[in-house]
């Protein structure tokens, strides 16, 4: 049976409405439960089972529109700073990778020739000390001093070779510049034809 006390509180919210839709809405998981005739808000406890906090509202709609309206810029601010940082360090990270493939591409394609032609001087090179070999028993056999001095200064211009071919070499190793290259296989062409003219001025002699 229902007291004059409760009967009496029941006509006063009635009167004032508070009984339309009184709800408690968690503040976490936005859980609701709407309060029947003559519960109150101290009846429950603060605390919803996911371990939010429960909030005494009137009208749960407002209160729902209110909590999706939060997720929803919440959701769309994590996802900016999301995009802001992919653009920031991600999409330059992968400029710079596609960058570097590009160049490693060019800078094989521009070594491929440079090789050859560092093959190309070893072998003349070769050519030559081996011509200077063979020449070595006939020259000190010779009394001409010129012829002598001739193949002294021959095998000085193949030593020169011999340095700027490996010059030529550490560059390309080593990842020196193009420019780098280039001079130094410009300087090991001409130190090339240098011991050419050596070899010849003392075959000439003979």
């Amino acid at each position: 049976m229902v007291s004059n006390q409760e009967l009496k509180e029941r006509l006063r919210e009635k009167k004032s409405g508070s009984n339309a839709t009184r709800y408690l809405v968690c503040d976490k998981c936005n859980g609701s439960y709407e309060l029947q005739a003559g519960e109150k808000p101290e009846d429950y406890s603060p605390e919803c089972e996911c371990g939010g906090k429960l909030n005494y509202n009137r009208n749960i709609s407002s209160s729902n529109k209110t909590s999706k309206l939060k997720n929803i810029i919440i959701v769309g601010s994590v996802s900016f700073v999301i995009a802001i940082f992919l653009a920031s360090f991600i999409v330059p990270i992968i400029a710079l990778e596609i960058w570097g493939h590009q160049e490693a591409i060019t800078n094989n394609m521009g070594n491929s020739a440079e090789y050859n032609e560092l093959n190309t001087m070893t072998s003349s090179y070769d050519s030559l000390e081996n011509q200077y070999q063979g020449l070595e028993t006939s020259v000190y056999n010779s009394k001409n001093t010129n012829l002598k001095t001739a193949y002294s200064n021959a095998q000085i211009q193949l030593e020169n070779t011999n340095t700027t071919i490996s010059n030529v070499e550490s560059a390309l190793s080593t990842g020196q510049s193009q420019s780098q290259v280039n001079n130094r296989i410009k300087a090991a062409q001409t130190q090339l034809i240098l011991a050419q003219k050596s070899m010849n001025n003392v075959t000439s002699m003979l």
